[in-house]
């Protein structure tokens, strides 16, 4: 790549510098170091005009602002200018512009042509250092990429809206998606979508930084959904597999895979409020039985988790082989079923304690592990356990005080 050497720096090309020197920092307005805007990753344009303003860049407001709204300006002549361009206020004769706060980027570029914006950017001392990449050009907007779409989806429109949806939502999505932060049209390939955001009063990109509630609409009818989407400079990933079913309120995917306590965590931070009869289906598919622990409990990572939601945990695929004794835990009804690992061989006493909502226990292990005690006073669960095994737990020790039911017979 060529480079050019300024002031015994090396720049690449493709940076363009629109004022070169270090921003002073002590509040001197009169220093030589002020009003001094650096974009990075510029594109190689003939000429550019700034303007910088203190109200936001809107489609109406661009052309009166152009004729003479800016509090500050500059004009980037050829790339890779070896003078110190800055920022002067339209006074006579110009003063360099010294000021600090939040205030707008609009770039207008010649060959090529590019109007560019950003607003809400904060610059000390007239100052500012900014990537091209974070600006914003006329006619397009932030991106929201979805992954593993299904190969028959064939349109997707999506909204973005500050209200996070519940259950009470869930027959008034047509009013909530009215007047959305954000929309836009999907462009479908292989398994994706990606979808250009922009704002529906006066169709500029969408530039937002933070959390959202994503609405997506597939043949015209809104029905899938995910509250607290975080968006960066207007920006979001999601997978299909993340969505929520709008009509039918219940995760997309009829269990969701963990790998840790982190994951379940995230999952029921943004997962809506559910009931005892539609628990989320969480598979643990790594770590070992010591991850869950907290507080002294085997579950207080889960029940730490929970946030109110119900649940059927499946621990099948964590590593362990006991489960210690436990003495007591708050009363909680959120766990409706636990499926223990597989290499389970000894249990201890009290281990569902207060688990007042738990119905059903699965172990699926051949051999019955060894129980030390009752598994919660009062607590009557169904034990499931493999159908060959079924005689050999109504005869172990403790468990022949439970239901033994054959694992083959749990409904899917």
């Amino acid at each position: 790549m060529k480079k050019h050497t300024i002031f015994g720096l090396a720049l690449p090309v493709l940076l363009a510098v629109l004022a070169l020197g270090g921003c002073s920092t002590d509040g001197d307005s009169n220093s030589r170091d002020s009003g001094i805007l650096t974009i990075s990753n510029m594109p190689t344009v003939t000429s550019a005009s700034i303007y910088i303003l203190d109200q936001n860049v809107t489609l109406t407001s661009v052309p009166q602002t152009i004729l003479g709204g800016a509090v500050a300006t500059a004009t980037k002549p050829l790339p890779n200018s070896t003078e110190s361009i800055t920022l002067t206020e339209g006074l006579l004769p110009p003063q360099r512009f010294t000021a600090t706060g939040d205030y707008s980027i609009l770039i207008v570029t010649i060959n090529p042509v590019f109007t560019v914006y950003k607003n809400n950017v904060h610059f000390d001392n007239g100052c500012l250092s900014i990537s091209w990449n974070k600006l914003f050009e006329f006619g397009k907007g932030g991106t929201l990429s979805v992954a593993d779409v299904p190969v028959n989806t064939i349109s997707l429109f999506a909204y973005l809206t500050a209200q996070s949806i519940s259950y009470e939502d869930k027959d008034n999505i047509s009013n909530i998606i009215t007047n959305p932060a954000a929309a836009g049209t999907g462009v479908i390939s292989v398994e994706s979508a990606t979808v250009d955001l922009k704002t529906l009063s006066e169709t500029l990109g969408f530039d937002k930084t933070g959390s959202y509630t994503v609405i997506l609409s597939t043949g015209g009818v809104p029905s899938l959904f995910r509250n607290d989407v975080e968006f960066v400079d207007g920006s979001a990933s999601i997978s299909w597999n993340d969505l929520w079913d709008i009509g039918n309120y219940q995760y997309i995917v009829s269990v969701k895979d963990c790998a840790n306590i982190e994951a379940l965590t995230a999952f029921l931070k943004s997962a809506p409020p559910n009931t005892s009869s539609t628990p989320y289906k969480i598979n643990i598919s790594a770590g070992s039985l010591s991850d869950l622990i907290k507080d002294g409990d085997w579950l207080g990572g889960i029940l730490s988790a929970l946030n109110g939601h119900y649940i059927s945990l499946d621990l099948g695929g964590v590593a362990g082989t006991a489960i210690p004794d436990s003495t007591s835990r708050p009363a909680d009804d959120k766990i409706k079923s636990i499926t223990l690992p597989a290499g389970i061989t000894s249990i201890g006493a009290n281990v569902l304690v207060n688990l007042t909502g738990l119905t059903g226990l699965t172990v699926n292990v051949v051999n019955p592990p060894v129980l030390a005690g009752s598994l919660g006073s009062g607590l009557t669960p169904s034990i499931y356990v493999p159908s060959a095994s079924v005689v050999a737990y109504q005869n172990a020790e403790t468990w022949k005080n439970y239901t033994i039911v054959a694992i083959s017979s749990i409904l899917p």
